[in-house]
């Protein structure tokens, strides 16, 4: 997990412990019963205002991660097809030269 996705996490808990608080302290406030539904209503606006934040901070984070990924992945990609490009070169040398030495080789058995 990266850091950005633990303090992302972390939000995301300390936000939720402290909407189960402010419900456990409304249910428990000594005020009349409308009072107490207009601020759970409130609460309830508030806990979706910040529930859609997160989610919108989840989703950059995703984003990024999924960027970050992708960027490693096509580095690799390039460094294997260099290191193939090199690869292919020197078995092509390789052959050259076992051509060549073939070839010296006939003409020192059968002379033109």
């Amino acid at each position: 997990m990266t850091k950005g996705n633990q303090e992302t996490e972390s939000v995301l808990w300390f936000v939720s412990g402290a909407m189960i608080g402010a419900g456990i302290a409304l249910l428990f406030a000594p005020q009349s019963g409308r009072q107490t539904r207009r601020d759970i209503v409130r609460m309830g606006r508030t806990a979706r205002s910040k529930a859609e934040e997160m989610r919108l901070q989840m989703r950059h984070s995703l984003i990024e991660l999924a960027d970050d990924i992708s960027a490693q992945v096509q580095q690799r990609i390039d460094r294997g097809m260099e290191w193939t490009e090199k690869a292919a070169e020197k078995v092509q040398g390789a052959v050259e030269a076992g051509k060549r030495t073939v070839r010296q080789e006939l003409d020192k058995i059968l002379p033109s």
